[in-house]
């Protein structure tokens, strides 16, 4: 037998489960856990060869990838974001430069 399940639906509540576990997080651990994410990611491999990395930029409660742009820019990597238009499924890029 085959279920339909609104998949758009389930992954709103998923989303938003996963946004109040991660609002629950003090500012000063999410910080700490910020800068470890970032420490390790300046030493992987991958991210020392790349000339250009994908990263977005904070908002709310998510990790504060600032510090790895930062890095990123300072040794001469070219960095892209995410774009998001309102209304659009479609995601562009931009690079930036500070």
């Amino acid at each position: 037998m085959l279920v339909h399940r609104d998949v758009a639906a389930d992954k709103k509540i998923l989303r938003a489960h996963m946004r109040a576990l991660r609002d629950a997080i003090l500012p000063e651990q999410r910080a700490a856990w910020s800068r470890q994410i970032c420490a390790r990611v300046v030493h992987w491999p991958a991210y020392q060869r790349a000339g250009v990395i994908h990263c977005f930029l904070p908002i709310q409660s998510e990790v504060d990838t600032l510090p790895l742009i930062a890095h990123a820019l300072a040794h001469g990597k070219r960095v892209a974001v995410p774009l998001f238009t309102v209304g659009s499924d479609e995601t562009r890029c931009a690079e930036i430069d500070s």
